[in-house]
């Protein structure tokens, strides 16, 4: 409840309208709720009984504020009935350039996230195809020269002589 509070759309409302919101939200906690529609329904509902009619902006905050992401729940719908993403689970692949991108989600992403989807909204502005073309150049793959660590034995050498150093410094300090 204390992330309500800090909604935007719940700080414009008045205080009355708070403590309705408040209380309808307290009553409601005795439950739990696995479907986001269900959720606003029986909100609805309430604040229709206490003579409140919530707007977009108020039930978006409600859900922001006390919604959690859990995998087990039903899928979130919009208003038109179409799947919302979750933006927070948002990622993307390097996919190569001698690969087309249907055959590489087949093989190397669907077996692991079933239900992935690939956005059309990104295109490359020279081919005007799905995707960011480019390359990569891995630098460290062809300019890396190993270099083995030291020996235990001279770095630990080498911290005793840095301790000798410091406790010498500091006793100059202190006399």
């Amino acid at each position: 409840m204390d992330r309500l509070n800090d909604q935007r759309a719940f700080q414009k409302m008045e205080g009355n309208e708070q403590d309705t919101i408040r209380r309808i939200l307290d009553e409601m906690t005795n439950d739990y709720w696995t479907d986001r529609s269900d959720f606003l329904e029986e909100l609805n509902r309430e604040a229709g009984e206490n003579g409140m009619k919530l707007n977009a902006a108020i039930t978006k905050a409600i859900v922001n504020a006390l919604g959690e992401r859990n995998p087990e729940a039903s899928v979130c719908m919009d208003r038109k009935g179409n799947t919302e993403h979750d933006t927070g689970l948002r990622d993307t692949e390097r996919v190569p350039l001698d690969v087309p991108i249907p055959a590489y989600m087949e093989k190397e992403v669907w077996p692991f996230v079933p239900d992935a989807w690939v956005s059309n909204t990104v295109t490359d502005m020279r081919d005007g195809e799905t995707g960011k073309v480019g390359y990569e150049i891995p630098f460290t793959r062809y300019f890396y020269v190993y270099a083995p660590p030291r020996p235990l034995e001279e770095i630990e050498a080498e911290i005793k002589r840095l301790q000798a150093e410091i406790v010498s410094q500091m006793s100059a300090l202190f006399d």
